[in-house]
């Protein structure tokens, strides 16, 4: 089905003068923003090469070069449906500031779909002037690396030797690539970082070779601790 038709059958609530907006979480992250467009707005999630639905951005928590201006995923989301022991439960509000008490969202975000299925999602918006150009990043099979600031440029010539691809979200200590995992564990062990299996972007914990060490970096991510500084 063409991406007009599949648009216009997807649910979506835009409204700009409150910089909100309100969309299917099937709807894909790309079709999302062309339509923000129209309204000289953005979320500022991603940019991938990938076509990622909105329902995988937040099951896996998937990290994009807007990350390095606006932060993470969690900063966005002001609420959301999802479809929990055969019941649609709403969570959040359509509201900037929301004091109703502790903010279940979040523990949606890189839960897998194993807390509920997702159908609707309340983000927050920014107008276009703060949207900085990015180019994509591309979603790999690989690892996803976690290293101190200062180790991250030394580890980029290591994998450079490698032939391999490598996507640096610079200013965070995050480095996702598709070398080999085999390879990876020692250069890893050698910089003092650690790492985790990517499969299509997707952090995978539980297929990795190192299961505790891999869900250690998965809280980390989920608890939005992003930024590695030296100390």
């Amino acid at each position: 089905m063409p991406d007009v038709e599949r648009l216009e059958i997807m649910y979506i609530n835009h409204q700009p003068e409150n910089l909100t907006v309100s969309v299917d979480a099937k709807m894909t992250l790309r079709q999302l923003q062309d339509e923000l467009k129209k309204s000289d707005q953005f979320l500022p999630v991603g940019p991938f090469t990938n076509e990622i639905t909105i329902k995988e951005v937040i099951d896996y928590n998937l990290l994009g070069p807007h990350a390095i201006e606006h932060g993470v995923l969690k900063n966005w989301i002001l609420g959301l449906t999802a479809h929990v022991n055969g019941d649609d439960v709403k969570f959040g509000s359509q509201v900037m500031k929301n004091v109703a008490g502790y903010d279940m969202t979040k523990l949606f975000i890189g839960a897998h779909s194993k807390l509920g299925l997702v159908k609707q999602v309340i983000f927050k918006v920014l107008p276009n002037q703060f949207q900085v150009d990015h180019e994509p990043s591309e979603i790999l099979n690989g690892s996803r690396i976690v290293l101190k600031l200062s180790q991250v440029e030394d580890f980029i010539k290591d994998i450079k030797k490698e032939a391999g691809l490598y996507y640096h979200y610079k200013g965070l200590g995050v480095l996702d690539t598709n070398v080999d995992n085999t390879t990876l564990s020692i250069k890893v062990q050698i910089f003092g970082g650690k790492y985790m299996k990517l499969v299509d972007g997707i952090p995978m914990a539980e297929k990795s070779k190192h299961p505790q060490l891999s869900e250690n970096i998965r809280r980390i991510f989920n608890n939005h601790i992003l930024k590695i500084n030296d100390e």
